[in-house]
């Protein structure tokens, strides 16, 4: 049975990354000329340990797995995607920013950890402000790491729904005005 349920969890990880994989290459490639293999591989990755939290919510209602097997597979999701979130991409966008204006990739590196570790601080204070769990356990327990990944989400969710309600009735208010030429003006004075 355990045998059957490591099997289950590694053909559906496969199966989420290679979903992953096709919709990235497929769909959302067709507008970019570059394509980096590593921007692939980290969006596949992300994707599919995301998705498969989700899994893990229809496989508990199911009674699919075994509870053990449940739980490790959920922790293994939960760590893979807050290292990733936290660690690899800060890291590795501020790499690609800094090798997108020509500088070495030693350099590149060396200026990537800098800022990576500036974002960790930054990371870290977000935390004093609001509640969150205690840090008698420790200052990077997994916890803490998915309270302050909450506070971003949601603050950056509410700046972008913010955004669109302002901006997206100002792309579009030419659709409900129409033109008023000098005539219709002018009759309009007349009627005054």
């Amino acid at each position: 049975m355990l045998v059957t349920d490591i099997f289950i969890v590694v053909s559906s990880l496969l199966t989420l990354y290679s979903c992953g994989w096709y919709f990235l290459t497929r769909r959302l490639y067709d507008a970019y000329d570059e394509k980096h293999l590593l921007v692939g591989v980290l969006f596949s990755a992300t994707f599919a340990f995301s998705a498969n939290l989700l899994e893990l919510v229809f496989f508990e209602v199911l009674g699919v797995l075994e509870y053990r097997v449940r739980l490790w597979n959920w922790k293994l999701d939960l760590y893979c995607t807050l290292f990733t979130l936290v660690f690899i991409l800060p890291f590795y966008h501020c790499f690609c920013i800094l090798r997108s204006y020509g500088i070495r990739s030693a350099q590149a590196t060396f200026g990537s950890l800098v800022f990576l570790l500036g974002f960790l601080c930054a990371f870290y204070r977000i935390g004093v402000h609001f509640p969150m769990p205690s840090e008698a356990d420790g200052l990077f327990t997994p916890a803490q790491a998915v309270s302050r990944v909450g506070v971003i989400g949601v603050v950056l969710l509410a700046v972008l729904s913010g955004f669109g309600a302002v901006n997206l009735p100002y792309m579009y208010l030419s659709l409900f005005t129409r033109h008023i030429s000098d005539d219709d003006r002018a009759m309009v004075d007349r009627r005054l």
